[in-house]
């Protein structure tokens, strides 16, 4: 009896991990369900860790899908919470040096193979992305998860940062380069080029092709 109980609970618990990772909508756009100014005399932030500890300030029943915001400043986004798996509230990441913009955090966006569309309406500053991201994909190829580098979109540089090796190198990639020499690559004038003078358009644009990187990772194992 024991041994089936036992058997029992870990298909409950593989069960619960299955549902717990999955990967969540993107084309649900992400939307603010709570806009307001919270006196900080009264609350701190970290009173609030789920959707349920909103509720009970806000005395009705918030409908919210994964990733929608709950925003308790009008200045910024300095008390900003993303809602994750569970009603989850993931503070605001703010790489921005304390400033208050807005940051979507990787806790959010890894399960998100489309952030940039999950929040093409809502202004930020900073958004991490996950390796296979659908936008990364499509402007900058294709990086092998085994890398484990990590991929933030800067809005207001208009950059891709790849960090490399916890943040001690990165790649700062301009997005309208990208997109130059994405279209170059599909010119006649290419196939005319030796290896060098490639490399030197890439290194003067500031470009990249996923090798790039796999050569890198391979350089530094």
């Amino acid at each position: 009896m024991s041994i089936n109980i036992l058997s029992e609970y870990f298909n409950c618990l593989k069960l619960f991990h299955n549902e717990f990772n999955k990967l969540e909508e993107s084309n649900k756009l992400s939307k603010f369900v709570i806009e307001d100014d919270l006196c900080n005399e009264e609350f701190s932030y970290d009173d609030f860790k789920t959707i349920d500890d909103v509720q009970k300030i806000c005395k009705w029943k918030i409908k919210y899908n994964y990733g929608d915001l709950v925003s308790f400043s009008s200045y910024r986004d300095t008390w900003t919470y993303v809602i994750g798996k569970e009603g989850k509230l993931i503070g605001n990441g703010c790489y921005d040096g304390g400033a208050g913009y807005l940051t979507i955090p990787y806790d959010i966006t890894k399960y998100l193979r489309n952030a940039m569309l999950k929040y093409s309406n809502i202004d930020h500053m900073y958004i991490d992305l996950r390796h296979d991201d659908i936008w990364i994909e499509h402007y900058f190829g294709s990086f092998d998860q085994i890398w484990n580098f990590t991929y933030t979109w800067c809005s207001t540089e208009n950059i891709l940062i790849i960090n490399i090796n916890s943040n001690e190198n990165s790649y700062d990639i301009n997005l309208n380069y990208q997109i130059k020499w994405n279209e170059f690559k599909n010119t006649s004038i290419i196939n005319i080029l030796d290896d060098y003078c490639i490399i030197n358009i890439k290194k003067y644009l500031g470009v990249i092709d996923n090798n790039n990187i796999k050569n890198y990772y391979y350089e530094n194992l």
